[in-house]
Parts: structure tokens; C-alpha cells; sequence
């Protein structure tokens, strides 16, 4: 599972996420203003169910993205947690991760 935010200079940008289950991957986007740029985001769990929720940095509400359920993640099973950027159209990409906490709650 991965959640993004996908910026476009022209145009609105775009909060994705994706849930891969048994090679199969399902993606979802929302659009935002080009003008957000960064976002925090909060994955809870229960069992092998998974809740995606954001909110632009320094916002008071969490709003929900996603739900989904990870197949493998049978209930207990550990699940690795991490950070990534991509550049899908050529070098040049910086991406800056500032603040992050992961914790299990």
C-alpha cells in the first residue's frame, strides 16, 4: 500500500494511493490545488484492514482517503512502513522528507 501526493505544474495535483493484493495493483486519486505541497498523512490499523488519512501540514482536520484491505496482512502479521519519492518522467527530482514519525500505537 502507498499513498502519494503527485504534484502538476499545470493544473490541480493529485493525493494518490495504492493497494496491491495477490500482484494486483488498484489506484485511486483524488485532485488538490497545485498549491498544496506538502501533507501529512496517518495509516491506522485493524486486522488487515487499513485506513489512509491526510491533512495539508499545519491543518487541524484529518480527512479520510482510503480503506483497504491487505491480504496478506493477516491479523498480527508484521507490516513494513517506509518513506519513497519517484521521478516517473526523467532525472531531476528532489524530494525533501522532514518530520516523519512512525509509531505503533
Amino acid at each position: 500500500m502507498k499513498a502519494s501526493i503527485e504534484f502538476e505544474p499545470h493544473g490541480d495535483s493529485r493525493l494518490g494511493s495504492v493497494v496491491t493484493n495477490s500482484g494486483f495493483s488498484d489506484w485511486a486519486t483524488q485532485n488538490v490545488p497545485s498549491t498544496l505541497t506538502t501533507v501529512a498523512w496517518k495509516v491506522r490499523r485493524r486486522g488487515s484492514d487499513f485506513f489512509i488519512d491526510w491533512r495539508p501540514i499545519g491543518g487541524a482536520e484529518w480527512r479520510q482517503m482510503r480503506i483497504a484491505t491487505l491480504t496478506e496482512a493477516a491479523a498480527g502479521a508484521e507490516v513494513l512502513v517506509g518513506a519513497y519519492a519517484c521521478a516517473p518522467q526523467g532525472p531531476g527530482f528532489v524530494a525533501r522528507f522532514r518530520d516523519i514519525k512512525f509509531e505503533c500505537l
